[in-house]
């Protein structure tokens, strides 16, 4: 049966490619060309994304050409038939009998370019190097560091310019990946290779704004954006445009782009703290009293996960904590895992058998300030932060809670975003090993940084 099976798919995939060759010579004659009124001075190349057709990027194309003085044809493909079972040959062949067809019919045309949108934009990569002047990714990046699961490419070392346009509000592709392509380039080549997270905007509005099937089934969900369609596009098309004329412009939002992703990395600086001041609030004495606090951050999952909070016999308490991605949010950002002694536990200690507690702060209320310290002052009204979801007591909790993430939801009917974090707490009437603990899974300044970028 096995054999079968293997048989059956070496067939449909000989099949799929067999024909898919028979039928790329016709694909740019197939393609939607958006032809100049004036002199041909850029031939753009588009890849569209999975699942969206050519007419999906005509109003962006016109858009462009409107900003350019109409004097850029477009070849947009429409490749819809084809699975790519062999995505880069098969990106070399459309990419090469394209430039082919152009040349063809704006043989004056002074430049040639390729431009791709989400998938669409890796599988220009290649081509554009090997056959074009440059490459425009919408919703993409080279992976530069090889943070990500696709082969890595450096912007550095690519031997041609690049625009890489991301929308702040991406779904789909994080802006936050721009990190590693930051990081890869000097200041000096970003003339050629700027780095633009255009504001407001989202993954599908770099094309006509639809879900497609595609998505739904890889439960792809894009962010809400304000902006409408028109707007999103005038100001991509503004940005394209400035890369294709070599403006200052597209510099400017570079610069924009680097300082705003400097201003998130300099937030890993405000973590030592957090620990301290997570323990301090569960504490909540009523009077200031002096307690001595340790915290230990571990860069190991494995060591974080063995360790214990304690409280010594001078009454020094020593917290745990370690920065974890998120799996099930697919965010970018880190939150922190933070293992601490709670109100039972100190009570009993000598040194704080006397002292008055407040009610215990939760993982809730730790949020929230956080939030609000950020924000330097209250909360946007439309975030919701939600009751912990609370394990307690038995020992099979532990791994309950941590399987478990922060869940951080956006309803886009209601405009508003929920937070709930998973929290431990133990009575002291548990074995001694694992009495009188309090575990909780909180927001950073980062993930804050990332969520109100996303979300407001």
């Amino acid at each position: 049966m096995f054999l079968f099976f293997l048989f059956a798919l070496t067939s449909v995939v000989s099949l799929k490619s067999n024909l898919f060759y028979n039928f790329t010579p016709k694909i740019a004659e197939k393609s939607l060309m958006i032809q100049s009124k004036n002199e041909c001075k850029y031939g753009i190349i588009v890849f569209p994304g999975y699942g969206k057709d050519a007419k999906s990027y005509e109003n962006l194309c016109i858009k462009i050409n409107e900003k350019m003085n109409d004097e850029v044809t477009f070849l947009i493909m429409d490749y819809t038939i084809s699975i790519p079972f062999h995505p880069e040959e098969q990106a070399n062949y459309i990419g090469s009998k394209c430039v082919d067809y152009l040349k063809k019919h704006e043989a004056n045309c002074d430049k040639i370019l390729f431009m791709g949108h989400s998938a669409g934009a890796y599988y220009a990569i290649e081509p554009a190097e090997k056959y074009g002047d440059g490459l425009i990714q919408l919703g993409c990046v080279l992976n530069s560091r090889g943070d990500l699961k696709w082969k890595s490419r450096s912007l550095q070392k690519y031997s041609k310019p690049v625009l890489t346009l991301l929308g702040q509000k991406d779904g789909y592709l994080n802006y936050l990946l721009s990190i590693q392509e930051y990081k890869d380039i000097l200041p000096e080549h970003s003339l050629y290779k700027p780095i633009v997270i255009e504001e407001g905007v989202n993954h599908l509005q770099m094309s006509d704004n639809i879900e497609t099937g595609f998505a739904r089934i890889l439960k792809k969900k894009d962010i809400y954006s304000e902006l409408s369609l028109e707007e999103a596009h005038d100001k991509l098309s503004d940005t394209i445009a400035s890369f294709l004329q070599n403006t200052t412009m597209v510099q400017r939002k570079h610069l924009e782009g680097y300082n705003k992703i400097a201003r998130y990395l300099s937030l890993y600086e405000n973590l030592e703290t957090i620990p301290e001041q997570c323990q301090l609030h569960v504490m909540n004495f009523k009077l200031d009293v002096n307690v001595p606090i340790k915290s230990i951050q571990h860069t190991s999952k494995k060591g974080f996960l063995y360790s214990k909070p304690f409280i010594d016999d001078d009454g020094t308490i020593t917290v745990q904590s370690y920065l974890s991605e998120m799996n099930t949010n697919k965010l970018y950002s880190d939150c922190m895992w933070v293992k601490m002694k709670n109100q039972q536990a100190l009570s009993q200690h000598p040194n704080y058998q006397y002292v008055l507690f407040d009610n215990e702060q939760t993982a809730k209320d730790m949020n929230k300030k956080m939030f609000e310290n950020y924000l330097n002052g209250s909360c946007p009204a439309n975030i919701v932060f939600e009751d912990d979801k609370l394990y307690k007591d038995e020992v099979s909790s532990s791994l309950s809670w941590i399987n478990d993430d922060i869940r951080i939801s956006y309803n886009n009917e209601q405009k508003t975003l929920f937070i709930q974090s998973p929290t431990l707490y133990t009575d002291m009437n548990m074995i001694p090993r694992y009495a009188g603990m309090y575990y909780m899974k909180i927001l950073t300044p980062q993930l804050i940084e990332e969520l109100i970028n996303l979300y407001f």
